[in-house]
């Protein structure tokens, strides 16, 4: 994903290493961004984000600003 929430850049997140497992739990305390990665692959899927927000509201604040958000799965 690209300029998505808190990060400015590119990151990668390899849900593939999880995948043997079937199941894995996204957790961590308030403030932790849980919710815009689940919303990013939400854009990623459906190129929208959920309930009444615009893609404008995941898109990082420190990026710069000519940075699109993007998301590949």
């Amino acid at each position: 994903m690209h300029a998505i929430g808190p990060y400015p850049g590119s990151e990668v997140i390899d849900f593939g290493t999880l995948a043997d497992d079937g199941l894995f739990l996204i957790h961590g305390p308030t403030g932790a961004c849980k919710t815009f990665l689940l919303d990013a692959i939400t854009f990623a899927l459906f190129g929208e984000v959920p309930g009444d927000r615009s893609v404008a509201t995941i898109r990082s604040q420190f990026a710069t600003p000519t940075a699109e958000p993007k998301v590949e799965l």
